[in-house]
């Protein structure tokens, strides 16, 4: 029961040079590695922490699509869900205003192609 980890599949798992059992449990926060010493009847447990920025790569990854995520990143991941809807309906929002009440002022024109053009290039960077 290590917290926030995922069930580890059949096929993930493997051994060391030392032929002990090594078994990795992925989590939000980086990785429990336990290393089962069979001679010893003993675990050996560390855990290898993410760094600040594959955590938050790691935590906004998530979906609702998970079905073995635990309940706290399921959470997460509905307000993401919810966030994500929420944007895109103030864009929508938005765009029916601006064309609604600015459709001849220079500013708001200029404003709509430098945010085209800016997304555009986000859009060809990224892909």
């Amino acid at each position: 029961k290590l917290p926030m980890t995922r069930p580890m599949p059949d096929w993930f798992l493997r051994r060391t040079p030392d032929n002990h059992l090594l078994l990795d449990f992925y989590n939000i926060n980086g990785i429990y590695r336990v290393v089962v010493l069979e001679e010893q009847n003993q675990l050996r447990i560390e855990h290898i922490r993410n760094s600040t920025w594959l955590f938050l790569e790691d935590i906004h990854a998530a979906t609702l699509g998970d079905r073995n995520a635990p309940g706290l990143i399921r959470v997460w991941a509905i307000w993401n869900e919810v966030a994500m809807w929420a944007l895109l309906w103030f864009c929508a929002t938005d765009a029916y205003l601006w064309l609604a009440t600015r459709p001849r002022f220079a500013f708001a024109w200029a404003g709509l192609l430098a945010g085209s053009a800016a997304l555009a290039m986000l859009w060809r960077w990224f892909r």
